[in-house]
C-alpha cells in the first residue's frame, strides 16, 4: 500500500488544483514502486503525469510519454486513446483521425470492456469534440449515456471528471446544444460538490463554447461571464491551456452584440459571395472585401447555394477515384448479366467462362470499395481543411459572419450548410 498511498494523495491534490503536489506525490510513488515485481505503481504514476500535464496545457511534454505507453501496453487501449487526443491537441489532425478510425472499428466494440473502458471512451469523447466528428460522437454518446450519473476514475487513483461532462461534449459535437448544456450543468454541480476545481474550470469553458455557438438572446453575455470567472480563478492561473482557451473565447465573443440579438432587432441580413475573375467578392451588411481565389470558397459557395442539402465531400472535391470505383462496380455487374444470358442460351462453354469472370468480380468489388474508401477519406480531409481555412480568412475580415458560418457549416464525409433561423442571412451566390 505504500506505493499507492502517494498516488491517492496525488489524486486529491489534482482535485483541488494543487499541481505541484501532484508532481511530488507521483514522483514519490514511482520511487516506492521501482523494483517491485508486478507493481502497477509506475503505470498509475504515468497516468497521473499525463493528467496533470495535460490539465496544465503542457502537451509537447506528453507525446513521448503516451506513445511509449501505447506501444508497450497495447492491451491498455486508453493509452492509444490518449495518444490520439494529444496528437489532436498538438494540431496534427490527420494523425489523430487515423488513430480514431482504428479505435472506432466495429463502432468501438473492439475497445476492451474492462475497468478502463469508460476512461477510454471519455478520452475519445474529447477527441471527437476536437475533431468535430459527429458520426463517432453520436455512437459514443449511446455507449456512455447509461453511466451519466458516475465519475470517470482510472486505476483507482486518476480522476477525469463526471461522465456528464463527456456527454455534454458529445452532445455539443452532435449539434444538440440544449442537451449539451443540461449535461454540462450536471457536471459542474457534481464537480463543485467534490471540490474538483480544475474540472469546474473546464466545464465553465465547455459551457461558454456551447453558448457562443448557440448564440440565443443572452447567450453571449452568459458566456462572457463564465469566461471572466475562469480568468479570475486562481486554479485556472496554473492551467495554461485553459487560460489560452478562455482568451480565445473572450476574443471570439468580444463586446459585440450576438448575431441573434442583431437579427431580432434588424431582421434578415443580406450577404453576397461572388466570384470575380481570380478573386471573390464578399459583401456583408454593406461592407465589401475581396478574397483571393481558394478551393474552400468554391466549396462554401456550393454549400451556401443549397441550404440544408447534404453534399458528399467526394462531390465537392471532384475526386476522379470515385468514378474509377463506379467503373469497376459497373464492370462487375455486367459480368453478372453475361452469366444470365449464357444460362438462358444453354451454352455450357459461355456459362463456364461467365462463372470464371464472376469469381474474379468479388476481388474487383473489394478493390472498388478500397478505391472509393481511400477517395472518400482524401476528399473529407482536403475539403474540411480547405473550408476551415476559408472560414478563418472570412473571420479575419468579418468576425461576426465568420463565427456564424463556423456554427452553421458542418464538414466531414458529408458537408451541409444548416442556416440558423435565429440568425437569418439572405445569401446571393454567383460562381
Amino acid at each position: 500500500m505504500l506505493a499507492f498511498d502517494p498516488l491517492y494523495r496525488a489524486m486529491a491534490a489534482h482535485l483541488r488544483g494543487d499541481f505541484a503536489e501532484v508532481e511530488r506525490f507521483t514522483a514519490e510513488a514511482a520511487r516506492w514502486s521501482r523494483g517491485v515485481p508486478g507493481s502497477m505503481g509506475p503505470i498509475i504514476a504515468d497516468a497521473q503525469t499525463f493528467l496533470v500535464r495535460r490539465t496544465q496545457g503542457r502537451h509537447l511534454d506528453l507525446e513521448p510519454l503516451v506513445r511509449k505507453a501505447a506501444d508497450s501496453l497495447p492491451a491498455m487501449r486508453q493509452w492509444r486513446c490518449s495518444l490520439a487526443l494529444v496528437l489532436a491537441e498538438l494540431g496534427r489532425e490527420d494523425e489523430a483521425r487515423r488513430e480514431l478510425q482504428h479505435l472506432a472499428a466495429e463502432d468501438f466494440e473492439e475497445v476492451p470492456r474492462d475497468g478502463q473502458w469508460i476512461v477510454s471512451l471519455s478520452l475519445l469523447a474529447e477527441l471527437c469534440a476536437l475533431l468535430d466528428d459527429r458520426r463517432h460522437a453520436r455512437r459514443l454518446y449511446e455507449l456512455m449515456v447509461p453511466y451519466k450519473g458516475r465519475n470517470v476514475v482510472s486505476m483507482g487513483a486518476v480522476y477525469l471528471g463526471p461522465v456528464a461532462r463527456y456527454l455534454g461534449l458529445l452532445a455539443m459535437t452532435s449539434g444538440e446544444d440544449e442537451r449539451a448544456l443540461g449535461h454540462l450543468e450536471t457536471a459542474r454541480e457534481a464537480a463543485e460538490r467534490m471540490g474538483a476545481r480544475p474540472t469546474v474550470v473546464l466545464t465553465a469553458l465547455d459551457t461558454s463554447d456551447v453558448l457562443a455557438r448557440r448564440a440565443a438572446p443572452g447567450d453571449w453575455q452568459r458566456a462572457r461571464a463564465l469566461v471572466q470567472r475562469v480568468l479570475d480563478d486562481p486554479v485556472a492561473q496554473r492551467m495554461h491551456g485553459a487560460l489560452a482557451r478562455a482568451a480565445d473565447l473572450r476574443a471570439r465573443l468580444g463586446d459585440a452584440v450576438a448575431p441573434t440579438d442583431r437579427a431580432t432587432s434588424s431582421g434578415t441580413v443580406h450577404a453576397c459571395l461572388r466570384r470575380e475573375h481570380d478573386a471573390w467578392l464578399l459583401r456583408y451588411e454593406g461592407r465589401s472585401v475581396h478574397l483571393p481565389d481558394a478551393k474552400g470558397l468554391h466549396h462554401l459557395a456550393t454549400l451556401l447555394a443549397s441550404p440544408g442539402t447534404p453534399i458528399v465531400s467526394l462531390a465537392l472535391a471532384g475526386e476522379p477515384d470515385g468514378a474509377t470505383a463506379a467503373g469497376i462496380l459497373r464492370a462487375a455487374r455486367e459480368r453478372g448479366a453475361g452469366l444470365e444470358e449464357a444460362q438462358a442460351s444453354n451454352d455450357p462453354e459461355r456459362v463456364a467462362s461467365a462463372r470464371a469472370e464472376i469469381e474474379s468480380s468479388a476481388a474487383d468489388r473489394a478493390a472498388a470499395g478500397a478505391v472509393r474508401g481511400a477517395a472518400e477519406e482524401r476528399a473529407r480531409i482536403n475539403v474540411t481543411r480547405a473550408i476551415t481555412a476559408s472560414l478563418k480568412q472570412i473571420a479575419e475580415h468579418e468576425p461576426e459572419l465568420g463565427h456564424l458560418l463556423q456554427r452553421t457549416i458542418h464538414t466531414g464525409s458529408t458537408c451541409t450548410y444548416r442556416p440558423d433561423p435565429r440568425s437569418p442571412v439572405d445569401w446571393e451566390i454567383n460562381r
